[in-house]
């Protein structure tokens, strides 16, 4: 595969669903959100593992989301894996890529009350 663009759909963030972190993100907040950065960004990076800030570390991004759209109540896109050295060892297996932003919680209720879209990270391998 090496040399070659693999493309495909996913599940970025699942709306109104309990997250192992206990973490609500409602679906008006993420309609909002997703609005917000499409305005802003026609793609988002994905970055592989391993950078846990909310900044881009360009020296791990393995590919990009295009078309990235409320489908119910999850959030979808289209990932791009580049021609990448560290990009061409994941296009062979099926990966979870998931949405990485910042904002706020209400902790009573653990629900996100504001949410700003930052980039994509590759979450494991399904």
């Amino acid at each position: 595969m090496e040399g070659e663009l693999k493309r495909f759909e996913t599940v970025l963030l699942k709306c109104d669903e309990v997250y192992p972190s206990g973490r609500v993100y409602p679906w008006e907040l993420m309609n909002k959100a997703t609005e917000e950065h499409n305005k802003k960004y026609n793609q988002l990076y994905v970055e592989a593992p391993g950078n846990d800030t909310e900044t881009v570390d360009m020296a791990k991004i393995v590919g990009v989301v295009e078309n990235i759209h409320l489908d119910g109540k999850e959030v979808k896109g289209t990932v791009v894996l580049l021609d990448t050295p560290e990009a061409n060892i994941i296009k062979n297996y099926d990966i979870k890529v998931g949405l990485c932003g910042h904002g706020d919680v209400d902790f009573e209720t653990n629900k996100v009350t504001s949410y700003e879209i930052d980039k994509a990270i590759v979450k494991g391998v399904n």
